[in-house]
């Protein structure tokens, strides 16, 4: 038996769904190893931060969460990985209490050091080796009922003039092609129905001349695989080609997000974006031409970059208005040090927050707008969370619904939704009808 019986572990995840997906990889292979997923920080002997560093806020919440982790757990062993652990210099991660910090790259350690460190092994505080070849961390098994995240690309080579992560995970790399179906094939074994690939820069993957197209034509075959979804993915990146493998994939759900950060051509070629807002809106009118006029566009809008003035600013809302995009998620621009943009003008912070009350009231308008139009129709849900009598699951337009239920987590249900409340679908009583044929137990 291996000696990490008995030693519980806290895994947190900060930011995007790669640092979800590491986190869940990191989680899994400790439970290969034999100790068990602590509920409670206070119950872990090892505390593991995925950390995120994308804007000065992602950093305030990493350095809050690891006081907040050995505050509430002072003798543990408290592992920080990924971003936030580039930004910090070896003596604050030391002051603030973090036992071994590893920078992207390294991740794939934590495992042989927790190993390590129960052998009473000295370990590094600090690991900041990057290696250029492919982290070999891995999801042995889903950590969650429903579905599992894949990382199946790293790092991003273009350079835009606002992002520091290529500083933070270097250039551009992809997982051999093989391993990204051996690892579906393993986490759909093991009980998942819906899988989400995902990577700093999803559309570069192209592993030995195989790109994401040739990936999701490969994964439409995997046995098991009932439904397939992508995390983000650059309007760069979205091709004729790509759309059409995707149109064909049964298992692919009707959702794309697609960034747009800005409509303003300007501000875009201030940012470097490569394409203009009537490209945008080419690229989302296309999508749904071959997907289907119920596809869901999400997107990322950034506020307050530097060279955007009212006028751009409603340029922005009218290329969101034309492209019909459903769910807008809205951020404020935050200077990186390092980063060409990082010195120049800002608009001024009031006129920042008046922007971005603009647009969450318009994303609360839109993703009411689109959950609307599922109404009264037969959709179906992947039921992820059950409690009282009551559950909730993502259509396959990534709308959330909930609905009285008794039955088991880990299932496709079918059912009619009777209205939508602040962009999610309920059901009432009685509509939901149980069919064998719709059901796909764990």
């Amino acid at each position: 038996m291996s000696g990490l019986a008995g030693v519980g572990f806290f895994v947190v995840s900060h930011g995007c769904r790669v640092n979800q997906y590491e986190g869940d990889a990191i989680a899994s292979e400790l439970l290969s190893l034999g100790p068990d997923e602590a509920q409670r920080v206070e119950d872990a002997g090892v505390m593991v931060l995925v950390s995120c560093a994308v804007t000065a806020e992602a950093e305030r919440k990493a350095r809050q969460e690891v006081r907040r982790l050995r505050r509430r757990n002072p003798d543990a062993l408290l592992v920080v990985c990924g971003c936030w652990v580039d930004r910090v210099s070896d003596e604050d991660l030391s002051s603030m209490g973090v036992d071994v910090g590893l920078v992207n790259g390294m991740k794939h350690l934590v495992p042989q050091l927790v190993e390590r460190h129960v052998r009473g092994e000295r370990l590094e505080p600090v690991y900041r080796e990057r290696g250029s070849s492919w982290d070999s961390l891995s999801l042995l098994r889903p950590t969650r009922h429903t579905r599992a995240f894949i990382k199946v690309q790293d790092g991003c080579s273009r350079g835009c003039t606002y992002c520091i992560i290529p500083k933070l995970r270097g250039p551009s790399i992809s997982r051999p092609f093989g391993d990204v179906l051996d690892e579906a094939r393993r986490v759909l074994d093991s009980g998942a129905l819906e899988v989400v690939l995902t990577g700093v820069h999803l559309g570069d993957y192209n592993w030995e001349g195989l790109d994401l197209a040739d990936l999701v034509e490969a994964l439409g075959k995997v046995a098991g695989l009932k439904r397939l979804r992508f995390g983000s993915i650059e309007p760069f990146s979205v091709g004729e080609r790509l759309l059409r493998v995707l149109g064909d994939c049964g298992a692919f759900m009707r959702h794309l997000h697609i960034p747009l950060q800005s409509g303003d051509d300007s501000v875009l070629r201030r940012m470097g974006r490569g394409y203009r807002g009537d490209d945008y809106v080419a690229l989302a009118d296309r999508a749904r031409s071959i997907l289907g006029d119920d596809l869901h566009l999400s997107s990322d809008v950034m506020v307050g970059f530097p060279g955007e003035d009212d006028e751009a600013f409603e340029k922005t809302l009218t290329v969101l208005d034309r492209a019909s995009v459903g769910r807008i998620h809205p951020f404020s621009y935050s200077p990186r040090p390092g980063t060409p943009a990082f010195n120049w003008e800002r608009p001024a912070p009031d006129v920042v927050r008046a922007r971005l009350n603009r647009l969450l009231e318009l994303g609360a308008s839109r993703l009411e707008s689109f959950a609307s139009r599922f109404v009264g129709r037969r959709v179906t849900v992947l039921v992820e969370r059950v409690s009282e009598g009551l559950a909730d699951g993502l259509t396959e337009g990534f709308v959330r619904v909930r609905f009285p239920y008794h039955g088991p987590l880990g299932v496709v249900v079918e059912l009619t939704p009777t209205a939508s409340m602040g962009g999610t679908l309920v059901v009432g009583e009685g509509a939901f009808v149980p069919s064998d044929d719709l059901l796909y137990p764990l």
